[in-house]
């Protein structure tokens, strides 16, 4: 999916791959998404994955997705509560590049908040995200990796490159890690 734009959306939604059923394995895999824009305040996801019981989401390219209003959210990756392996995929030059003021916005890199029971994060580079130094909003999030699971959760996060987080205020982190019972 490569140069899209949603420039009329004022608070819309953009998807560029979904994978909305609820099948046992998805395979999302060698997919690139770059030089998308999208407008106005609303929800822009790169790669969704879903719910399925395992996910295969390697070896993707997210580069060069701006978000061009004030604020909203970014994902450039987003999975849910499955068994999920994740490496060899490179999100880059992704960013909010118009925002100012005191509005909230909020890229991720890798975003997985739906418990999922075990996550082999690695060998992935994310790097140069970023929230234009104009906006100085405290509640803005850059993150390139987080992700929660439920307490027995099984957690591999080794070998990511994660640089050049760019935000003049908020809240940045490499990697985020919520819970679990077996993390390396």
């Amino acid at each position: 999916v490569t140069n899209c734009s949603y420039t009329t959306a004022t608070s819309g939604t953009f998807d560029a791959i979904v994978a909305s059923g609820s099948a046992a394995i998805v395979n999302m895999n060698s997919n690139t998404v770059s030089n998308n824009v999208q407008s106005g305040t609303g929800l822009f996801t790169c790669i969704e994955a879903g719910s399925p019981t395992t996910l295969n989401m390697n070896s993707n390219t997210v580069n060069g997705n701006q978000k061009t209003g004030a604020s909203g959210t970014l994902y450039c990756t987003r999975a849910a509560t499955s068994i999920i392996t994740y490496n060899n995929n490179n999100l880059y030059n992704n960013s909010f590049t118009a925002s100012s003021g005191t509005s909230s916005c909020i890229l991720y890199g890798y975003y997985n908040l739906s418990s999922p029971t075990e996550e082999y994060l690695y060998n992935n580079n994310i790097y140069d995200l970023s929230i234009a130094k104009t906006n100085t909003g405290t509640s803005s999030i850059l993150y390139g990796i987080h992700t929660n699971t439920v307490s027995t959760a099984v957690k591999e996060i080794y070998n990511n490159n994660i640089y050049n987080l760019n935000a003049q205020s908020g809240t940045v982190y490499g990697i985020s890690q919520l819970l679990g019972s077996n993390v390396r």
